[in-house]
Order: C-alpha cells, then structure tokens, then sequence
C-alpha cells in the first residue's frame, strides 16, 4: 500500500490552524460563514490525520521497546499484542485518510436515484431484485441517509421491482424488492440502475422518515 503524503497533510493541518485562528480575529458574517463551512469539511480529514500520526508515534515507541534487550518477556510480549492493535488502526486510519484526500466530484452531495429491474426470470428474478433493494436499503439506514420510495410493481411471490430516492450527504444508489434466503442468487436476474436525482429531491422531507408511493 503506498505512502501518504505527509508533506499535503502538513499544508493541511497549517491550513485548518489559520482557519481556526481567523476565527479568533475579527471577521464579517461572509467570512465567518464560508470559514466555519471548510472548517467543519476538513475537521473528520484532521481528525483522522492526528490520529494516525498519534498511532504512528506509539508504534515507534512500542518498537524501540520491543527491540531493547533490556526488556523483560512480559513485558515484551505485552508490547507485542499492543503493537498489533495500534498498526491495524494505523493501517484503517491511513484507508481513510486516502479516501478523504481524493478529489471531490461535482456529483458528490447530489441524491441518486436508484431503480431495480427485475430480470427474465420470473418470480425468482422478482423476488431476489427485493433482496438486492433490502440491501441497499439497510447501507442507506446505515449511512444515515433518507431512502423515498417512488414506485414498487409486486410480483405473485412478494418480490418486485422499485424505484428509489436516496438522500444524504453522498450519493447512494437504487434499488429492489426482497427475496427469500432459499432462492439462489443469480447475477443476472435483476439491474440496478443509478441516476443523479433533481435538485430538489428530498429537500422537504425529513430526513428521519421513509415514504412510499406505489402503483
């Protein structure tokens, strides 16, 4: 896995310290606004930063004493399982550090829309595209996000095919009706499809409801 950029998060964390000190100083509303807005983007980024570079340091720490001759067994072995802990929250930290330094896209704070068409086959497509829309339904929920049902056509076994707005802070996707654990999935027996929603999908609905239209 390569290297983060140290140098870019140096230029971060200086960057989010003078946004902080502005703050301190005498700033207009504008300001004051556009500030506390980067401020509260780049606060999960630097978080995230300072705690990898905090793992980091107890890492070379618990190295420098595990390699002492001086240190007892215990003592070491102690040092050892610690190790393990802290390099495996290195390595999630770093993940996320990587994912929040990508650029961003301009679709990123749009809702999606997400349809799922069920397949040729049958029943059985029906009921495993309601798995799929379950699924996506549950990483929503779990994401925080505001899930509106558009349309759903029922099939004879419970399945169906729907249609969704996903709302939230990232965009999410589109999805199915449920299928029962005894039907084998098949890959092919239903499509989700991902759109971008209107602008102004989901922007009077609470966020905390689910609604449902069905035809």
């Amino acid at each position: 896995m390569s290297m983060l950029p140290e140098a870019k998060l140096d230029i971060l964390l200086a960057h989010h310290a003078s946004l902080e000190a502005q703050l301190l100083g005498q700033v207009n509303s504008e300001n004051y606004v556009r500030i506390t807005r980067e401020l509260a983007e780049l606060n999960p980024l630097i978080d995230a930063v300072k705690a990898y570079r905090a793992a980091n340091a107890e890492l070379a720490g618990i190295d420098a004493l595990i390699a002492d001759p001086a240190t007892e067994t215990e003592m070491r072995g102690m040092a050892e399982a610690e190790r393990e802990t802290l390099a495996a929250r290195s390595v999630e930290l770093a993940q996320q550090i990587r994912v929040a330094l990508l650029p961003k896209d301009a679709m990123d704070d749009r809702n999606v829309v997400l349809e799922i068409r069920a397949g040729t086959g049958g029943d059985e497509a029906a009921l495993f595209a309601g798995d799929l829309f379950r699924m996506y339904e549950r990483f929503a929920s779990l994401q925080g996000w505001k899930v509106e049902v558009i349309s759903a056509s029922e099939g004879t076994m419970g399945g169906s095919t729907s249609r969704a707005t996903i709302c939230g802070s990232r965009p999410c996707a589109r999805r199915a009706p449920a299928a029962s654990m005894s039907t084998r999935p098949n890959p092919r027996s239903a499509s989700p499809i991902f759109r971008p929603a209107s602008s102004s999908a989901c922007r009077t609905a609470d966020p905390s409801t689910r609604t449902a239209r069905r035809r």
